[in-house]
């Protein structure tokens, strides 16, 4: 990720070089606090930190500064760059903690962001109908993220670090077919990709010991779900309306009360011995007569 920075980087330098109104250029300091002006960006500075609240500028590449009157930058406000249809990539500085609500929603042309590194916080609609956007490598380090962040974006693929603990319809509106969870997450959150309709595949790790309340409620694509042998605990209405035919049930598993109510698909259950009754998983499930059940 590091050298996917560095080669954006040098290829945005290189282009701002050949272009004279592509070029981005600091002023001298400014004095005092609140909203500061410099270059193409509009601030406010609090204590020793810098939060962008503004882009006035119209590149299609732009590199978001490390610093301002030598305060690091460190969050994007929201609506900072909503509605720019001109910009195609964005870099952002190893300083930058938080990205706003709608902060890049609507950026029609957005087709490549590298984040930060230390990127802990993404609020909601942030990347809202970012219609070109494939692709983005969420850091390690990220904790959490608002609603329907990449609804209406052109991604299908998406990889949540096990730094990451909450974030409620993460997915919803989105194109994403794909989840992953990195080696290392211990727990699925809850709601993470709750009426995502367009999930087909979750890769969990063996490192998985619980997954949270309605993580995968309404997510009607999804037809397979491998989980981990070491799983103990799946929070209610998890699998709430999916799209699963068949599930296998780890030896592991403690409670699950509710956890595939109303996947009218599910038809094929695997079982170790007499966990059906211990867990509740399938309690409140409408198909009962047209369900087979297969001790392991």
């Amino acid at each position: 990720m590091k050298l996917r920075k560095r080669i954006i980087c040098c290829m945005l330098v290189f282009a701002m070089l050949l272009c004279n109104n592509a070029v981005i250029t600091f002023a001298e300091s400014c004095n005092g606090t609140g909203t500061e002006t410099e270059g193409d960006f509009i601030y406010d500075k609090r204590g020793n930190e810098i939060s962008i609240t503004k882009y006035t500028g119209s590149d299609a590449n732009v590199m978001i500064p490390e610093e301002l009157e030598d305060c690091p930058v460190v969050s994007i406000s929201y609506n900072v760059f909503k509605d720019d249809d001109k910009i195609e990539t964005i870099v952002m500085p190893d300083t930058i903690r938080e990205i706003g609500a709608e902060a890049f929603a609507n950026c029609t042309n957005l087709t490549d962001i590298v984040l930060s590194d230390k990127l802990q916080i993404i609020d909601a609609k942030a990347f809202q109908n970012c219609s070109q956007l494939q692709t983005i490598d969420l850091p390690e380090g990220l904790i959490i993220t608002g609603s329907d962040v990449f609804s209406g974006s052109a991604l299908t693929e998406i990889t949540f670090p096990r730094t990451f603990k909450d974030g409620r319809n993460v997915l919803r509106g989105s194109s994403v077919e794909k989840v992953t969870f990195t080696d290392g997450t211990t727990k699925v959150p809850d709601f993470i990709c709750s009426s995502a309709r367009c999930i087909k595949a979750v890769e969990l790790p063996e490192t998985v010991t619980e997954i949270g309340t309605c993580a995968f409620d309404g997510c009607t694509s999804l037809e397979t779900i491998t989980l981990p042998e070491k799983l103990s605990f799946i929070g209610g209405y998890c699998f709430r309306n999916s799209g699963i035919t068949s599930i296998k049930i780890p030896s592991a598993l403690t409670e699950g009360a509710g956890a595939f109510q109303d996947s009218v698909w599910l038809r094929q259950y695997y079982l170790p011995e007499w966990k059906i009754f211990r867990t509740a998983c399938f309690s409140r499930q409408k198909n009962w007569k047209r369900c087979q059940f297969r001790i392991l």
